[in-house]
């Protein structure tokens, strides 16, 4: 049986998404509503599974997420949102 990729996505809740939205640094890099954001998602993971992927939706603590790019110098926007569910799935 070959293994497939496995790749993790940040999953919020609408109450994390509007704590991530207050504490952004560059909110120009992420959806404007909690609404646009789920949707870009679903269809994301919808395409990566057609690529044959494995999907895991990994939850954000924005707290966490929060020390966590203070801990590495860099803003809080979309790109630190994926290194950081990268992150937590290398450290599940």
């Amino acid at each position: 049986m070959a293994n497939n990729p496995k790749v993790c996505v940040a999953w919020f809740e609408v109450d994390q998404w509007e704590k991530i939205r207050d504490v952004s640094t560059d909110s120009s890099r992420l959806e404007s509503t909690y609404d646009e954001w789920r949707s870009n998602i679903e269809k994301t993971i919808q395409e990566m599974n057609s690529g044959g992927l494995v999907i895991h939706k990994v939850p954000v603590d924005v707290h966490e997420l929060v020390s966590w790019c203070k801990s590495k110098d860099i803003q809080i926007d979309g790109k630190a949102r994926s290194e950081f569910a990268a992150y937590k799935l290398g450290n599940i």
